[in-house]
């Protein structure tokens, strides 16, 4: 064979992998941006301030710093958490309409260390029975972290509780609890949840299938400790 197909041969061989090498550092870099973004936007996402990790609440007006002792608790809300067989406890408030605000309390240590509370429907088992639904506005006067109610539309919980631009500390989980038919409007069971090392809120929420209308059921905020 000549000089020049040995050339030719060796000026394409060099230009292929030279085309190879150009693949493989843009791939590199790519990733590498790709990794340097995250990095960014989890730096950004860690510094945005997480309004459910403040452990302030008020209930009827009287504003409480989770966690708190149970004398200081009581004291505020000038009442008497009641033993429970099932739950460390449940608080009844009365208010100036005659009825009761209840929600359940969570005890470690003779320190309140979060609070529950949950809406029912009429026909809803006696074991979750603590506000009923037709006292939805007795239960908004438990006031949670970014003044979010049990009225609060679910679409403003998740932008007031939601870290950006990435939501790393968002969990959801939604099921069928009811299929719709010609009897039933069907619902569906969602719950979205934000929790760091220390705190944890969930939000519960029902959703009318024939409707399309999804309500706060429940709401619980807990200390998780240190």
């Amino acid at each position: 064979m000549n000089q020049a197909y040995y050339n030719n041969t060796s000026i394409g061989s060099t230009k292929k992998k030279s085309k190879k090498l150009t693949i493989v550092l843009s791939i590199v870099g790519i990733i590498a941006l790709g990794i340097a973004t995250l990095l960014v936007l989890f730096g950004i996402s860690e510094n945005k301030e997480k309004v459910w990790a403040g452990g302030q609440i008020q209930i009827m007006g009287k504003n409480i710093q989770l966690p708190c002792d149970v004398n200081t608790f009581e004291s505020t809300l000038n009442t008497k958490i009641k033993s429970d067989d099932i739950y460390d406890g449940i608080v009844e408030l009365n208010t100036t309409t005659g009825s009761k605000l209840m929600f359940k309390v969570d005890i470690e240590n003779n320190v309140v260390t979060g609070i529950m509370m949950d809406i029912y429907h009429s026909d809803a088992d006696e074991y979750d029975r603590i506000m009923p639904a037709n006292e939805r506005n007795i239960a908004s006067k438990v006031v949670f972290p970014g003044n979010v109610t049990s009225n609060t539309n679910i679409e403003d919980v998740k932008n007031i509780y939601k870290t950006t631009p990435l939501n790393i500390y968002y969990n959801y989980f939604s099921e069928t609890i009811e299929e719709m038919d010609d009897e039933h409007d069907g619902l569906i069971s969602s719950s979205y949840g934000y929790h760091d090392d220390e705190w944890q809120i969930k939000v519960h929420t029902e959703k009318n299938i024939r409707t399309n209308v999804e309500e706060i059921t429940e709401i619980d905020y807990w200390y998780l400790g240190e």
